[in-house]
C-alpha cells in the first residue's frame, strides 16, 4: 500500500489498536440495527423477512475487503472473527432460531431453551452466503447465479427443512410436547 510501518504506528500505538480499528470500520460500522427489527417483525411471513434480511446482509458483507479481512484475520489468529461471530450469533442467529419456533408454533425459548442444533441450522444460511463471497473474493470463481437468487432458494430450502427438523429437535427434548404437524 506504500505506507511505512512507522507511519502506521504513528496513528496506531499497537498492532491490537490497528486491528480494533479495522474491526470497527469494516464490521461494526456496517452493522444495520434494522436487521434485528426485521427479524422480529411478525406482521410479515418469516420466509419473506429472512429473504430481505439475507439479501441486504449479503450486499453489505460480501465485499472483497470484508471477506478477505475476515478470512485472513482468522488465519492470523486475530479476534476479529470471534468478536464478530459472537455478535452475529446473539443478534441474528438466535433471534432467527426463536422466530422459526414461533413460525412453527413451537414452545418459546423461554419455555424450552434454544438447542445448539437449532442455532447450527441457522448458521447454515450464513455459511451458504459467506461461501458465495469466498468463491468470488478468495477463489476467484464467481458464481453464475445472482446473490439475490441464491439467497431466495437458500431460504426456501432452509424453511422447508426447518419444518421437519426443528419440531423433531424441540419436541423430543425433555419438556417438549408432541403437537400437530408444522405448517406447510
Amino acid at each position: 500500500m506504500g505506507v511505512t510501518q512507522s507511519l502506521i504506528f504513528r496513528y496506531f500505538p499497537t498492532k491490537e489498536a490497528l486491528v480494533d480499528r479495522v474491526y470497527r470500520e469494516v464490521y461494526v460500522g456496517r452493522w444495520k440495527p434494522a436487521w434485528e427489527a426485521l427479524i422480529a417483525d411478525r406482521t410479515r411471513p418469516l420466509p419473506d423477512r429472512l429473504k430481505e434480511l439475507y439479501v441486504d446482509y449479503s450486499h453489505t458483507a460480501l465485499t472483497r475487503d470484508w471477506v478477505r479481512i475476515f478470512l485472513f484475520s482468522g488465519l492470523r489468529g486475530h479476534d476479529i472473527n470471534s468478536r464478530y461471530l459472537a455478535t452475529l450469533r446473539k443478534r441474528i442467529l438466535e433471534p432467527v432460531a426463536a422466530e422459526v419456533r414461533a413460525y412453527l408454533g413451537l414452545p418459546t425459548p423461554a419455555k424450552i431453551p434454544l438447542l445448539e442444533e437449532e442455532v447450527e441450522l441457522v448458521w447454515s444460511i450464513n455459511a451458504r452466503v459467506f461461501y458465495y463471497g469466498q468463491r468470488n473474493w478468495v477463489f476467484n470463481v464467481p458464481a453464475r447465479v445472482d446473490v439475490d437468487r441464491l439467497v431466495e432458494f437458500t431460504i426456501d430450502a432452509f424453511v422447508e427443512s426447518a419444518k421437519v427438523l426443528v419440531p423433531r429437535l424441540v419436541l423430543t427434548r425433555p419438556g417438549g410436547k408432541r403437537r400437530r404437524r408444522a405448517p406447510t
